[in-house]
């Protein structure tokens, strides 16, 4: 047999689902500080990636590359994982 989730754990999981790389259920459970370091790694990552990429000179060879697409990887792989701690941290009801 099935529980039913709460209203509010139902909504924080659907924005952890949805968006939870960016942070956005850390705001909902009023926890700003980690959703917004949760933020900043996740946009830094991606911000980094972009300016990484524009910075490759045509003709650059495949270590150039390999740097530009692995480096940002890192904060964005924390972001990811930290929103699938989460994921069941609200299944299990102890993120509220």
């Amino acid at each position: 047999m099935t529980r039913i989730l709460p209203q509010k754990r139902l909504t924080a999981l659907l924005l952890c689902a949805l968006a939870g790389m960016f942070g956005l259920h850390r705001f909902y459970a009023r926890r700003p500080i980690s959703g917004a370091v949760l933020a900043l790694l996740m946009m830094g990552g991606m911000l980094w990636y972009w300016q990484l990429l524009a910075a490759l000179p045509p003709g650059s060879d495949w270590t150039d590359w390999l740097q530009a697409l692995t480096l940002p990887a890192i904060p964005m792989g924390v972001a990811i994982l930290w929103m699938h701690v989460d994921l069941v941290l609200i299944l299990l009801g102890r993120l509220d």
